[in-house]
Order: C-alpha cells, then structure tokens, then sequence
C-alpha cells in the first residue's frame, strides 16, 4: 500500500481528479524542485506494484498512467479508458488530455494549493460568479488564478463572446468581490494564438471581447485584469492583459511560468549546494604546510645517506 502522504500518494490523488489518469508533463509540473530522473522512477515503481498501469497515446506525452483503483465509488482509469484488460495502447478521450493541460497548469502554479475541475464539480470549490473553471491555481495567500483550456479546433473566437463565455467570466473577475476580501481572482486563458488565416491573432481578439464586456460593468476593480498563455508554449511567462485602468500593470507581479519556476528551484538548489561546500571546507582541517629545504643544505635522507657514505652513521 503506497501512502498518502507521499509523492506516490499526490501523484494518485492528482490522477483520480484528472479523470483517472496523469502524463509525466502533469508530475514534473507537481514537484519543480525534484529531478525529473527520481519523478520517473517514482512512477516507474508505482506501475510495478500495481498502482499505475502505462498506455502509450499519441498526443500531448507518449505515454498516460491510469489508475488501477477506483476512489470513493469512482470507476479506475482502466475502467474508464480500456475495453481489454492487456491493452497498452488506447485513444484517450479529448476530455483527458484537456485536463492534463488543464492540471499541469493548476498544479504548477498553484504553490499553495491547486484544485482540479474534477473536485469543482464534487462541490469543493466554484470559481467566480459560481462558474466552474478548468482547475483553479492558489498561487499565493491572496491570490487566486482560474484556468480556462480552449483547444478551439475548428472554432473561431466568436465563440467566447456568447453569453456565459470566456470573456463573461473573465469580465466576472474584473468586478469588486466582497465575499472573498484581499483575493485577488484572475483568469489564465489557455489557447493557440494562430487560428487561421482568417484569425491569426486569437489573443488581441480574445483582448477586444474582454474589454467590451468589462466596459458594461456597473464597477471594475483597481488592477483588474486577465492571463492569456499560448498553448503551443505551455512552460513560458503568461501574458499580462490589463483592463481596468488601462496599462495597468499586474497587482501581484508576473505570474511566472512552469519553466520559470523550475528554474528558481534549480537556482536556489545551486545556491545551497554551494554553500553547503563553504560550511564543509572551514570544517575540514587544514593541510600541514610544506618543509621547503633552503639551498645548500641537505634534507634528512641526504644526510643519513651521506653519513653512511662516510662512515659516520653510528657517531652520535
């Protein structure tokens, strides 16, 4: 039995509220300061007792990890996704891999916490005005990011300007919320920049809805704003969209990237390496200086070499 609290533990719980499955882009997301080599072996050793099972897929990773176990009444992973018990290889749903991306977005961001809309859905959380977001990232104590994943194949960005769409929810944000005082709640929107030749620029479009929408409220908060990420870079910096004041920059600072924050880890992991080397040299006792013979004596081998020469070696 692997336990809870473990990274086996998380990586399990993370997988049943994705949908019963979880890709190796989702675990390093999870645990930016620990080597991807040990994340694999943790994972490899989770398929050979029995707690993960590998199929190979063909998008977003090559390989998903399904859970052998249902929780709490849930259906397992290979319950959910295989027809044959043997089977290594499957086409996934659209839904799983959108949460994948959804939650190694939330996941990555979320350093105090990250919720996925599996657990949403359960009731644990809503997002703004109730809505239910794609996962939602605790990036700090008072600061709130609600993810949105649009794959938008074969759509155009009319669609976010329909009611209840993305640039509602994002206009929703943008609003004074007294039932969270301090919280800052911003959206990251997930999607490719280049649509077609007809929409090359998703982002500005997505840019003009928003601020048409904010424009009808009746009050938009000091600093609001939104998070665009291109889909295609899912590791780079978000994309800072101000709304309400105009250019406004964000409240909390940058919303660093997954591969920003890896590098922190990396950063602060050589600083304590490097100083744990200092504390262990002043420890270590220092070398005996080096006799240097001045010239023109004789060292003591020479000496004794020189008195039996002479015959001078029993002379006091």
């Amino acid at each position: 039995m692997i336990a809870t609290h473990s990274r086996a533990g998380e990586i399990l719980s993370v997988a049943d509220s994705l949908g019963g499955g979880i890709t190796m882009p989702v675990v390093y997301s999870m645990f930016p300061s620990v080597a991807p080599d040990i994340l694999r072996r943790v994972v490899k050793k989770m398929c050979e007792r029995g707690a993960l099972r590998a199929v190979a897929i063909s998008e977003f990773a090559r390989r998903a990890y399904l859970t052998t176990r249902g929780v709490d009444g849930r259906a397992s992973g290979v319950q959910r996704t295989l027809t044959e018990p043997g089977q290594r290889a499957c086409v996934l749903p659209e839904k799983f891999l959108h949460n994948q991306i959804a939650g190694m977005l939330a996941f990555g961001l979320g350093q105090d916490g990250a919720i996925a809309e599996g657990e949403i859905w359960r009731g644990r959380a809503r997002g703004a005005g109730g809505l239910v977001p794609d996962g939602i990232a605790e990036v700090g104590p008072s600061w709130r990011v609600e993810i949105e994943v649009e794959k938008m194949v074969n759509q155009s960005p009319a669609r976010w300007s329909k009611k209840g769409g993305i640039a509602d929810r994002i206009a929703t944000t943008c609003r004074p919320d007294n039932s969270q005082p301090g919280v800052v709640t911003e959206v990251l929107v997930v999607a490719p920049v280049w649509l077609s030749k007809n929409h090359p620029d998703s982002e500005a479009e997505l840019a003009a809805l928003v601020g048409a929408v904010a424009a009808k409220n009746y009050q938009n908060r000091e600093g609001a704003g939104w998070w665009f990420l291109d889909i295609d870079r899912l590791e780079s910096d978000p994309v800072w969209h101000s709304v309400f004041p105009a250019n406004c920059e964000p409240p909390n600072g940058q919303l660093l990237g997954l591969a920003a924050r890896r590098q922190q880890y990396e950063r602060a992991h050589q600083k304590r390496a490097a100083l744990d080397a200092a504390r262990k040299a002043k420890k270590r006792p220092a070398a005996a200086p080096e006799t240097v013979t001045p010239r023109g004596t004789l060292s003591y081998e020479e000496s004794v070499a020189l008195a039996r020469e002479l015959g001078l070696e029993g002379d006091a």
